[in-house]
Parts: C-alpha cells; structure tokens; sequence
C-alpha cells in the first residue's frame, strides 16, 4: 500500500496547527519537518507543536544533518517527540552536504568518506540510545562516553529511520539498518555549497535502488524483489 508524507516548515503557529491537522484529515501518512540550522525552524520543537492537534500522523525530521548534531541530544529530542505525541516520532537522517551548517558549529564538511563515517557512526548511537544501550565511542567521527538515555524513554519499541542520501555506502547501510530510504538524487554538489548536480536519470535511479538491494539482505530483512546491476 502506498503512503504518502508532507514536508513543511511553519510560518506561525496558526497556520501550523491548521496545516498539521489538515494533513491528518487528508491521509497523509506523516508530517515531516527539514532541518537545516539557520535556513529553517527547529524540527523538534515544531513537530512537537503539531503533536497536540493531531492524533494519528506521524511526526519526523527529513532530514537531520548528523554531521552537526550530537547522538545524545538528538535522541533527546526524537524520544521527547515520542513521548508527547504518544508513540508517533520517526527520525530521519542524512549526512550533511552544506559547508555553512558545519562552519556554523565549528567544525569543516569533511570530504564525503569522512560525512560517511560521521553520519553512519552517529546514527548507530542514535539507534542505540534510543534502545536503552550505554554507548561508548572513541574515533575520529564521534566520540561518546557512557551515554545513556535513562529520561525520557520513547513510547515505541523502535523509532521507524528514514535515510536520505545518495551516496552508494549509505545507501547499502540504508538497506540493512532503515525503514525507509530516501533517495535524494543528489550529484555533485555545485560551487554555491548548496545546490547539486541531479541523479534523476532511469539508470542512475536503478543504480541507487541497486546499493540499497544489496544491504537488503541481512537477517530479518525480505531479499530484494528484482535484481539490479551490481552496486
């Protein structure tokens, strides 16, 4: 069966009540919020607005940069929404690719192997927390030191993940770990830091879905439908 998400960003609080409930009322299947610091409003604190004049949807970022955020305090946030939207929170997470948004916290963009490993490592400890685990991580990406979310735990035994992302490593990583993979389509990103070249070409299309397949596989995943070029 087919679902359908709306993305948005509030402008006021009105509009942002009447827009959430309007997506209920329509069938949408969850109300996502972008997260880019600076550029939009704080996903977490508008999603959790939404969560009182709703009662079904599903309420998640698309996407976290977890180049810039820290696991501890995301899964704070993510666990928070969970509690107070009575088990609705989804997560999704992608990598990072504005320059701005990492200057902005201190830190370079690293070169696309190094977001990898950042955003891979952060969003397993994510997982983690939000399990119940200690984490202690100690690499060049992430350090952490047993972290434990003890308050507030979320209402659902797992937080559905979405990825989004084009690149072929977290696609595979996609395949295995998330829920729902995102594909962005992204190409290379052009001299303005922001924009991308798009991958919107059938092939280039096949390709992704191919490295998504090929993380399919694990135990307790369903094996790829069709096959694909190798990724």
């Amino acid at each position: 069966m087919a679902t359908f998400s709306l993305q948005a960003t509030p402008t006021d609080a009105a509009s942002w009540a009447a827009l959430a409930r309007r997506a209920e009322t329509a069938g949408f299947d969850a109300l996502l919020a972008a997260d880019h610091p600076g550029d939009v409003t704080s996903p977490f604190v508008a999603l959790a607005a939404a969560a009182p004049v709703t009662s079904t949807i599903g309420l998640g970022s698309y996407v976290s940069n977890l180049g810039v955020r820290e696991p501890m305090l995301l899964a704070a946030d993510v666990a928070t929404l969970d509690l107070i939207s009575g088990g609705r929170a989804r997560l999704g997470v992608g990598a990072g690719h504005t320059p701005a948004e990492w200057r902005a916290v201190g830190r370079e963009r690293p070169d696309v192997a190094g977001r990898v490993r950042r955003c891979v490592a952060v969003a397993e400890a994510v997982r983690a927390l939000l399990d119940g685990a200690s984490v202690t991580v100690d690499s060049v990406e992430l350090t952490m030191r047993e972290a434990v979310l003890r308050v507030p735990r979320p209402v659902q035994d797992r937080i559905p993940l979405t990825m989004g992302t084009a690149n072929s490593t977290l696609l595979r990583w996609a395949g295995a770990h998330a829920d729902v993979v995102g594909l962005t389509g992204f190409g290379r990103t052009l001299a303005d830091g922001h924009q991308h070249e798009a991958r919107w070409r059938a092939d280039q299309i096949e390709a992704q879905l191919a490295c998504v397949a090929a993380g399919v596989g694990r135990p307790g995943r369903p094996p790829a439908l069709s096959p694909h070029p190798p990724c």
